[in-house]
């Protein structure tokens, strides 16, 4: 799988939908995305927002499987306990 490249005109949650798209089948809500990368960990990062719905620790390892740790790396700071 070739790298995924931001374009300015991805804007309501296109480009993370893009992201999560390629993850696999989960449900989701796209709610927004920054257009301006902020510099982070060493790098240009983009925010994106969204709803996972389902099993959120399957998601969290689908993510790491297929984008590796740079891609929404904020996931991992997520914890559901029920």
């Amino acid at each position: 799988m070739g790298r995924i490249r931001a374009v300015p005109s991805w804007t309501g949650g296109l480009f993370p939908a893009e992201m999560i798209r390629r993850v696999g089948a989960f449900a989701f809500i796209p709610l927004g995305c920054s257009q301006i990368p902020q510099a982070m960990d060493g790098g240009d990062h983009f925010f994106a927002w969204q709803v996972i719905a389902g099993d959120f620790e399957a998601f969290k390892q689908a993510r790491r499987d297929k984008l590796g740790d740079g891609a929404l790396m904020h996931a991992e700071a997520i914890s559901l306990e029920l």
